[in-house]
């Protein structure tokens, strides 16, 4: 069970990566007419177990057919006594309709990550392959 001042922790650890993501969860346009990537940013957030914040950067890739693109990406995720790197590759198929504001997509991918752990009674590392 968690202590009141745990929960206070995690309460401003929430606003803390609200305000992250509202800053640095844009996108932006490639500079070049002719380049194959079509958005790069930053994002950020909380995970929940570990709990940790969790940085990263992105970028997508144009339509290599209709409605399928790529967005591969790269997380860090730092506090819980563990250092977490995620190297994420994923791919979207997007519903494009004329009149509908919204893209409603579907996306999966696979991903890579390293956990480096840091506790009293040792320091260890893994290596682990998932799904998105």
């Amino acid at each position: 069970m968690r202590s009141i001042r745990g929960a206070g922790r995690t309460a401003w650890a929430f606003v803390l990566a609200l305000g992250l993501v509202a800053s640095a969860g844009t996108t932006a346009p490639a500079q070049e007419e002719g380049s194959a990537i079509t958005q790069y940013g930053f994002r950020g957030g909380i995970s929940l177990d570990p709990d940790q914040f969790v940085i990263g950067a992105f970028m997508g890739f144009r339509d290599f057919s209709p409605g399928f693109s790529m967005r591969p990406s790269a997380d860090i995720g730092l506090g819980d006594d563990v250092f977490v790197l995620m190297i994420n590759g994923d791919a979207n198929y997007h519903f494009r309709q004329a009149d509908f504001a919204a893209v409603p997509y579907v996306g999966a991918g696979i991903a890579l990550a390293y956990y480096n752990f840091d506790s009293a009674a040792a320091k260890d590392s893994a290596t682990e392959i998932g799904v998105n």
